[in-house]
This record gives C-alpha cells, structure tokens and sequence, in this order.
C-alpha cells in the first residue's frame, strides 16, 4: 500500500515527528512513536500502518503482535466486566486488519510459530478473519485487501475492496490493487490428505476484471506511472496497440524504471512480442 494513503490529511506535531523519523532512515525511534501512538489510538489506520512497518524494519514484528493482543485483551476485558461471556470474540475491525497485517509481514508459519503467549492466544481468532461488516472506511480496507493478498487468500482480498471500489467511481488506487488481486489466482488446492480439491470461482485469476480494473485506474491517474504500466501489461494480449499507448506514457513517467522492466517494455514496443529478452546471438 503507498504510504501515502495512509497518511493523515492533517498529522499532529507528534505524528510529523514519527513520520520525519520514518522518512529519515531512523526506524528504532519510528517504531517506538509509532507503538506509542498505536497504543494511545489503535483505532487510527496510519497507526496501525506505521506500527506494522516500522516493526519489520527493527526486526520486532512479534512485539507488534503483542501490542495488538494486549488491545484485544483489554477489550475483551471490558466486554466481560459488562457481563460477556469468555468465549473469545470474533475481532473488531481494527484488530482483525492489525492482527492480520502484521502476520502478512511476518510472512512465513515459521515465524509465526515464533509468538508470544499473549499474541498465539489470539492467532486463531483473529488470523484470517473476514472484515466485519460495516467497514467503510478506505484505509481500513486498503490495509486489510492488502495483507489478504500477501497471504494469498485471494477471494477474502478482492470482496470487500471490490464492493467499496465499485461504489466509489473514483477512486483508482483501489482499483489497481483490485486489477493486481484479480491478475492473481490460487491454481491449485489440495485437503489436508494430499486430494486434490476444486478452487472456488472467487479464487481464480479473472483476468478480463483485472484489465478493467487497471484500465479505470490508469485513466483516473493518467500521471501515475505503475498505473499506465499495470494497464499496459494488462493489455498485451487483448489489445496490443492500446497496450502500447499505456506503456509509451509508463517510459515517459518513469525516468528510473526497473532495468528488467524497460527492456521488456522496448522490445514489445518494437517487436509486439512481450517477454524477457533474448540474449543476443554468439
């Protein structure tokens, strides 16, 4: 997700002094504001986020799982003290999409293994949960969709993003994280017995949905570089001169584009054929 988006429109002075820290390069002081702020308002998308990022940068990501559990915890606390059961509840919000971004940076099961009591009591509950209903607010579901797609669970990425996109006409960000979930797709799933099992329609790759999204993006953005390129890639297949036209505007965006990415793009603008290079004869 571009920082950028998730930002506040207006940050406090303590909020600019976190972010100056991030930008500077100085990630220990970036992670100790940004679990501070997490811990005054668990509630704030840009809090979540920075807590999130800033714990990969310092190697601490199972620290940031702590904070979320104790905020879970406290919660449940209150909700018990009002005479709730003990069960443990499905999460909120805010704690469904921290719990679960911080999982998405941590990545492989082996560290996931590595959690604390406190963080592993809530794993189950927590990781992997849907959205709860309600949520509509943009940074919220940004973060969620993104963290369901580094984990590949492709269909629990795409809904609610997609239901909030398709109710806001302009909104292109979404829209190309949307044509990125559906370029994506599970191939293959398999029971716990090794048996092959038939990968639900909301799994797959859709690739005309993924042309679309990412041509609605690149025309809202018309400035925005990986949008004109996404909408380029889109199109090679479909409609190669429309491709073209997508990718010219990427070169003409991008002035330091990946090496591996220009070259393709040149010898599909000479040749139509989209690829990896070949190496040159002899």
């Amino acid at each position: 997700m571009p920082a950028s988006d998730a930002y506040p429109k207006k940050p406090s002075a303590f909020q600019r002094k976190v972010i100056a820290a991030l930008e500077a390069g100085r990630y220990e002081e970036a992670w100790k504001g940004f679990r501070g702020l997490y811990r005054q308002d668990d509630d704030s998308p840009f809090h979540i986020w920075g807590m999130a990022i800033t714990a990969k940068m310092v190697g601490t990501l199972s620290s940031a799982a702590d904070e979320v559990a104790v905020k879970v915890t406290a919660l449940r606390k209150q909700e018990i003290d009002r005479g709730g059961g003990r069960v443990p509840h499905k999460g909120t919000a805010r704690h469904v999409v921290a719990y679960n971004l911080v999982m998405a940076i941590m990545g492989d099961t082996g560290t996931r293994n590595a959690l604390s009591p406190k963080a592993d009591r809530w794993y189950g509950s927590l990781f992997l949960q849907p959205l709860p209903p309600g949520e509509d607010r943009r940074e919220m579901i940004v973060l969620y969709s993104g963290a369901m797609y580094a984990m590949n669970e492709i269909a629990k990425s795409r809904k609610s993003l997609r239901i909030w996109v398709d109710g806001h006409p302009k909104e292109a960000r979404g829209r190309l994280m949307l044509a990125e979930a559906y370029s994506s797709g599970v191939e293959r799933m398999v029971d716990g017995h090794g048996k092959e099992l038939p990968v639900p329609a909301e799994d797959r790759a859709d690739l005309p949905l993924a042309r679309k999204y990412a041509i609605e993006a690149a025309r809202l953005e018309p400035d925005w570089a990986e949008a004109q390129y996404f909408a380029g890639w889109a199109c090679v297949v479909e409609s190669p001169k429309e491709a073209g036209q997508y990718l010219r505007r990427y070169l003409q965006l991008d002035k330091n584009p990946p090496k591996l990415r220009k070259a393709v793009i040149e010898q599909f603008l000479r040749t139509g054929r989209w690829g990896p290079p070949q190496p040159p004869p002899g």
